[in-house]
Formats: structure tokens, sequence, C-alpha cells
């Protein structure tokens, strides 16, 4: 049986950003990440999918990098504020803050793979259809799926609970989504 390739998390500080963007590879590979949209019942433009309702949750995007820069270069422009609105995930990230992202390398795209079994975790949705999929050949329902559908509200920040919060969540949503893409074995296509 092959090894699966090792699927690396980095957590985002609080505004959503990379601390080092070096330590993202610039081979090609997939990538998962995870957004917070903290308004609810939002109406947001989807590019030419239209503008659909996001309910306030942590959401998780699965994508590609394979072109020039790899995992760095894309990974680097979705966390770029203002960038040029291209794909569908960069009209979500006007709104959404990102919290953090996971990534393996490798020439075989694993996007369609993971969001599929992303769609099969309890509650878990996929609330706007052809999202980051417009392209797929494996006919998927979208490459966006709403994990969470009430991440809690904010605490003062600094405070012992915030801190305790922030930590408990970041464990929780880190375990499900490692438990999914981990115990999956390579030949059931799932790294």
């Amino acid at each position: 049986m092959a090894a699966s390739p090792t699927l690396t998390w980095i957590w985002l500080d609080a505004a959503g950003r990379l601390g080092n963007r070096t330590s993202l590879p610039r081979d090609p590979g997939s990538y998962l990440l995870v957004l917070a949209l903290l308004r609810g019942q939002r109406r947001l433009p989807v590019g030419s999918l239209g503008a659909f309702p996001l309910h306030r949750g942590v959401y998780a995007y699965c994508g590609s990098a394979c072109g020039p820069g790899g995992i760095r270069g894309r990974l680097t422009r979705h966390l770029r504020t203002g960038a040029a609105l291209r794909w569908h995930i960069d009209y979500l990230l006007r709104y959404a803050r990102p919290i953090a992202l996971a990534f393996a390398m490798g020439e075989s795209p694993r996007e369609c793979r993971w969001s599929q079994r992303l769609g099969q975790l309890p509650n878990a949705s996929f609330p706007v259809p052809g999202f980051g999929s417009s392209d797929c050949r494996r006919k998927c329902p979208a490459h966006l799926v709403l994990l969470s559908a009430k991440p809690r509200p904010s605490l003062p920040p600094g405070s012992p609970e915030q801190e305790r919060t922030c930590a408990e969540e970041r464990q929780a949503l880190k375990e499900a989504v490692l438990f999914l893409l981990e115990t999956f074995s390579y030949e059931a296509g799932i790294a």
C-alpha cells in the first residue's frame, strides 16, 4: 500500500494572515482553506453564479494549485487583501475570515475527493451549487462546504474565555477534518 501524502496544517492569525509565506511550498498540490463567515444570512455575489444567502458559520474550500508558484502562489494570492475577483473563492474572501489552511503536495488534484468527503460530515452542506467546481469533471456539487452553522459569538480579546474558546474550536475543527482526510487509504482516492 502506498503511503498517503502528508497533510500539513497552518493556523492563521486573528486577521486571517499567514505569518510566513515561505513556509508554503512552491510545489503543486491540493489545499483546504477554512473560513469563518461571522455575519449571518448574507446574500453574497459569487461571480457568474449569482448571489446566494450564506449563513454564519465555518466553511471549507477545497482547491488545487498545479500552476506556476504551486501551493505558495495560490494560497498567498487567496490570502492577499484586495486581490482581483477571478475565482469564486475571491468573492467569499471579501466577507469571510480565513482561519486555517491545510495542504498536501502532489500533481494529482484532490479537491473533488476532499469536498465530497467533507460533504458527508454530519450537518455539512454545499451552500452554493457549482462554487469552485464549474470546471469539475467529476460533477461535484461544489468545492465549498459549510461545516458548521454557528460559530460562537466574539468574546473580549485576550480574555481567558476567548483564548480557551478559540483553542477548543480550533482543536475540534482540526480533529474533524483530519479524521476525515487521514482515515481513508490512498487507494480509496482520498489522499
